[in-house]
């Protein structure tokens, strides 16, 4: 549990609400509220050392840093092998939109190259019409008069 959690536990037991502590130990609502949702990540030790004080808590237990429980480890390992499988499966998908627009480029050039609509300036503008596509891979392919 963070520093933000272990305040916010102590004070529920205490059974002060975040105005009431604030008003106790001198600080807005709004700073304590922070302090406790870890908006506020480096608190003085002063600071700490009042709220500790008020909620009869060791400043230590605050202040100190616990050990990943194993349940923690695993949903941590959970959520990187999610995260890596969704970045594997957006690039899939990029690569198969790719292999999918070559193909219809491909099957473009080849119904304009049988029409024998295929020349300089359609393929020129055909290029210019379709910037994003392929055009590299397959222009040696087709001759063009």
């Amino acid at each position: 549990m963070d520093i933000g959690n272990k305040i916010k536990v102590a004070r529920k037991n205490k059974g002060y609400g975040v105005n009431e502590l604030a008003r106790k130990i001198n600080i807005s609502a709004a700073y304590l509220s922070h302090l406790e949702l870890g908006r506020k990540l480096n608190p003085s030790i002063d600071m700490l050392k009042k709220i500790a004080k008020e909620l009869d808590i060791d400043l230590s237990y605050i202040v100190r840093k616990e050990e990943e429980s194993i349940e923690d480890k695993i949903l941590k390992h959970i959520g990187e092998r999610l995260s890596e499988l969704n970045r594997k499966t957006k690039t899939k998908i990029q690569e198969e939109k790719q292999a999918s627009a070559r193909n219809e480029l491909k099957l473009i050039l080849e119904i304009y190259q049988e029409k024998t609509l295929l020349n300089k300036d359609n393929l020129s503008l055909l290029m210019n019409e379709y910037p994003l596509l392929p055009w590299d891979k397959y222009i040696e392919d087709f001759k063009t008069e």
